[in-house]
Order: structure tokens, then C-alpha cells, then sequence
């Protein structure tokens, strides 16, 4: 006899339909999460941030955040380029020319604040959010080195 499961994704409620052979390897066609954590959510550990790192983070993107506002109120910001033996130097944006470096310290708070956001979110998402802090990181580190041609250099 033939028969197949009808089983409810936890994540995106869709339902699938499953092969009573292939529950432990089967996964939802909609979010392509194991329908395993479903039918036993003891299995799915989901990875717990510390309070030590989620309070650190925080402050981070605090930090980070607070060097935007303080730019776009004055309309101006110093930012350090580490340079090789000894060569770093202190870089000054005005007016227009900041929109490079502020959208970088955002970029990198995004970062900061998404493992506290996939801490506290009770969807078997991580890999989203891994992906979106990889994203940001990689266009902060982008916009931080198109911003250099904009900087007047700090004597």
C-alpha cells in the first residue's frame, strides 16, 4: 500500500506531503527546512548566544550608531584607515562626501545587531541571517574602501 504523510511545516505552515520511508531526509518545498524539526522539535538545537556576546554586540552597534547620528548632526566625521609600517592616517568628510563612510558604519551595525535578532527569533532561520550578516559586512568593507578617494587626509 502506497500511502503518503501530510505534515505542516512549523516555519512557513505549508503542507507537504511525504513518504512514510522519507520523513528523516524529507524537506519543506516551500523553505527547505528538515520537516524532522517538525515532527520532533527536540532535534533542532538551535544556537544560543551568550549575554556576554549579545551585550557586547549590542554596545557595538550602539557605538557605531552614535558615530552616524554625531555625523549627520554636525555634518562631518574623521575616520582611520590603518595603513602599512606605520603609515595610517585620519581621513575628514563633509557635507556630501560622508554618505560613503556613514552607509559603511551602518552597514557594519546591521551586522552587529543580526546574531541578537536571530537570538531572540523562534524560526529555524539561521542561515538567513548568516547570510545577511555576511552581506553587510562585505558592503561595509566595500563602502569603507570606496569612501577613501572622498576623505581629505588628516595631517
Amino acid at each position: 500500500m502506497d500511502w503518503t504523510l501530510d505534515i505542516t511545516c512549523r516555519n512557513c505552515s505549508k503542507h507537504n506531503k511525504v513518504r512514510p520511508n522519507g520523513v528523516k531526509e524529507a524537506k519543506c518545498l516551500r523553505c527547505h527546512k528538515p520537516l524532522i524539526w517538525t515532527l520532533h522539535p527536540e532535534l533542532y538545537t538551535k544556537k544560543r548566544l551568550p549575554l556576554a556576546a549579545r551585550v557586547l554586540l549590542g554596545a557595538l552597534s550602539l557605538f557605531l550608531i552614535t558615530i552616524v547620528i554625531k555625523a549627520l548632526i554636525y555634518q562631518e566625521i574623521e575616520i582611520f584607515y590603518p595603513g602599512r609600517h606605520g603609515n595610517s592616517s585620519w581621513f575628514y568628510f563633509a557635507g556630501r562626501d560622508m554618505i560613503w563612510p556613514v552607509a559603511s558604519l551602518l552597514s557594519w551595525a546591521v551586522s552587529a545587531l543580526a546574531p541578537i535578532v536571530n537570538h531572540y527569533d523562534k524560526r529555524f532561520n539561521e542561515r538567513s541571517y548568516r547570510n545577511l550578516i555576511i552581506f553587510s559586512l562585505v558592503t561595509g568593507f566595500v563602502l569603507h574602501l570606496l569612501s577613501i578617494p572622498f576623505g581629505m587626509k588628516v595631517a
